[in-house]
Formats: C-alpha cells, structure tokens, sequence
C-alpha cells in the first residue's frame, strides 16, 4: 500500500496545479488536505509545499466563489479549523475568513440554501458552524454566540424539511447531527431530529427490503443484529467495484473499504477484521493494473484532473494512509456519503 500512497502522491503534484477549482469536493482544498496528512508520515514530501498551496487556494478566493461546503467557503473554512484542530497549523482561522464568514451567516439568518444536505445546502453550512465552535484556534464570545445561533437556525430548517431527507442526503446529515448532539447544543430537538431521519432511513428499507446506497449500510452498524448482514453486503459491493478504474471503481472501492475498517473498529467488530485484510490485499493488486492517467483521466473542460474528495486524487490518497495508519479525522470533511 506504501508504493500505491506514493504513486498517488507523486501523481497529485503532477497535476494539482493545474485544478483552479479550490473547493473540497473536486480541488485545491483536498489537495492541501492529502498533503499534510502525507507530509506528517513521509520525508519525502517538501515540508513547505502544503503551506504554499494553502496560500494559493486563500488568494484564489474572491467574491465569485460559493459559499456552500463541497466547493467554496463552508468547506474550505472548516478545512482550516479542521487543521487547526489536528495540530497541522497553529493560526487564527478568524483572521483568514473575516470577510467571508459574514457572507455564511447572513445566508443562514436568510434561510438561503440551495438544498438540506452537505455538499450544497444547509447541513454543510451547520457544519462549518460545528468546525467553527469546536476550534480552539480564536476567542470571540459574540462571535460564537452568533455562529452558535446560526447553527440552531440550521437546525430548525433540517427539522422543518426532515420529510425531504430520505433520499441519498440521509447518511451524511445524520452524521453531522450526531456531531452536534455530541456539543449539547438544541437539546433534546437536535437529538430527536437525528431519531426522525434514522426513523426515514428504516422506512426506506421496510419499504424498499434493500438499501439504494451503500453509504446506507454503514448506518446498520448501530444495529448489532444487522451489523454483520451489512458488512457482507459491502465488501461484495466493494469487490465489484474494485474491479473497474473508469467512473471512479476503484477509487470507490477503497473509500468504502476505508469506511468499512473505521466502522469496525469504532463498534469493536472482530468479526469481519480478517476479510477486511483480505480484501485490502485484492485492492492492491488491483492497483497493479492500472495507471494513474486511467483512474484519473484528464478533463479537457476543466483542464485537469479530479483532485478533490469526491473520488478525486486526494480521496484515494487520503484513503490508502487511513488503510495504513488507522486515522480516519479526514472523514468528516467527506461528503462522498451522499
């Protein structure tokens, strides 16, 4: 896996300049991301070079870029505290997002959003909030006190539209209201807003007898009677898509299998450990394969590669280090779920 990882890496500043989207889904931000995650584990990566495109992706942003999580300010601010957090940087965010940061909120206070879920809508905006009060990097009571109520008023719109959740946006809400159950912010509203879409998700398969997404499985860990089931289900869903590199196979496939050993180790799932390893195996021979250029085809409309976390570069380098190193914090700056 450590030759795949450089192969990756290499292959990522071959082509990353030359991506001026600066967004978490499909560009920079996930580029600066992958390059401090490789930098803290290898020699080999300049020391410098993650710091630089950081400094490129803040000279890029303008009053053109969107505000929404997967590809402008919601997420590449919760990127920086995201940094922050985990000791990459030691700055103040608030110095950097002054004079966007009100842009977010006044979006939140009008109740604009495109849509409810991460990538595009209010759930992404709830979570820059939730990067935003869990950082440690700025201390600003009447700013908090501002972001905290932008993140109620996020709240109530997820609990005025929990109707409209049940479709592919589920898995990645009820992820981001766990997150802020964990603050006891809302209480008991928040809480039982995150029964009310686990309740949807059960509707779906009661209705359905099957789970439309995989991301759906990784929600039937909670239940330890069909834990098991749903670990089957993915690893076979994994092992054909592992088998195709055009449309992002096996990009997929190893994201899904780095999501599938994080969820057995946070439920302690001894159970299917050994398959897992079996199947990291196959994905590495799978590597063997295929090139670079063909997982990741170069777009002559955006003139460059997919460097992003929607099955871009970054999410596969980002996900062979987790299948490595066991750290996963990446993850909640995914939107792939959706």
């Amino acid at each position: 896996m450590e030759k795949i990882i450089k192969r990756i890496y290499n292959y990522s500043i071959l082509n990353g300049s030359f991506n001026n989207d600066i967004g978490l889904a499909y560009g920079k931000s996930a580029w600066v991301l992958l390059l401090f995650k490789y930098a803290s584990i290898s020699e080999s990566c300049q020391n410098d070079l993650p710091f630089n495109i950081l400094e490129e992706v803040i000279d890029q942003i303008n009053e053109k870029t969107p505000l929404n999580f997967s590809d402008g300010i919601a997420g590449f601010g919760s990127l920086l505290e995201f940094l922050n957090i985990h000791n990459y940087l030691n700055d103040d965010a608030s110095r950097i997002l002054e004079d966007v940061e009100p842009e977010l909120l006044k979006t939140v206070y009008a109740g604009n959003f495109d849509s409810i879920n991460i990538a595009k809508g209010s759930a992404g905006f709830g979570l820059y909030m939730y990067f935003r009060l869990v950082s440690e990097s700025w201390n600003e009571p009447l700013l908090k006190a501002r972001i905290r109520e932008a993140l109620i008023l996020i709240i109530d719109v997820l609990k005025r539209n929990v109707n409209l959740g049940v479709a592919k946006d589920c898995f990645g809400i009820i992820r981001f209201l766990q997150k802020i159950i964990k603050l006891k912010i809302y209480e008991p509203v928040t809480t039982e807003l995150c029964k009310s879409y686990c309740q949807q998700l059960e509707t779906i398969v009661n209705v359905n007898n099957s789970l439309p997404y995989i991301s759906y499985q990784f929600l039937l860990f909670e239940n330890e009677r069909l834990r098991a089931n749903a670990a089957t289900n993915i690893l076979n869903q994994i092992a054909e898509l592992a088998a195709f590199p055009s449309e992002s196979g096996i990009v997929k496939a190893t994201f899904y299998l780095c999501l599938l050993q994080y969820h057995t180790t946070i439920y302690d799932f001894k159970e299917i450990r050994q398959d897992v390893k079996k199947m990291i195996l196959k994905i590495n021979s799978e590597f063997e394969r295929f090139s670079m250029e063909q997982i990741f085809p170069f777009n002559k409309n955006a003139n460059s590669v997919n460097i992003g976390l929607d099955y871009g570069v970054s999410c596969l380098g980002l996900s062979c280090l987790s299948l490595v190193t066991d750290d996963y914090s990446w993850l909640d700056l995914c939107t792939n779920y959706e």
